[in-house]
């Protein structure tokens, strides 16, 4: 078969990014999603001021990296975003219930 195919059900790496990146982090999540992995942002740090001068445009790349690749974002809440390389990853990963196996309670903890 040609092309590297990924099995349904591994697990992509999960990066997580807190803030505003330089053009060379943006460059290397943009890599990532590439590669398969999963970016979770995390823009809660940010005055509101800051979101609006440099999280929604950070946003707005990120977006329009993920479609460009075939994946989307997913807002979690306000400031929180997950990122994924192809459409419906997020909603098999669930499905498969890796979320809720009893390892985290719903802090993450």
């Amino acid at each position: 078969m040609g092309g590297e195919e990924r099995s349904p059900f591994s697990v992509p790496r999960l990066v997580l990014f807190k803030g505003v990146p330089s053009d060379d982090v943006k460059r290397r999540l943009s890599d990532a999603l590439k590669d398969g992995a999963i970016v979770l942002l995390d823009l809660h740090a940010l005055s509101q001021r800051d979101f609006d001068e440099q999280g929604r445009p950070f946003i707005t790349f990120m977006g329009g990296v993920a479609f460009a690749r075939g994946g989307h974002m997913e807002p979690l809440e306000s400031e929180m975003y997950l990122v994924v390389p192809r459409e419906g990853m997020f909603q098999e990963w669930v499905e498969e219930g890796q979320l809720n196996d009893g390892t985290f309670d719903g802090q993450g903890r």
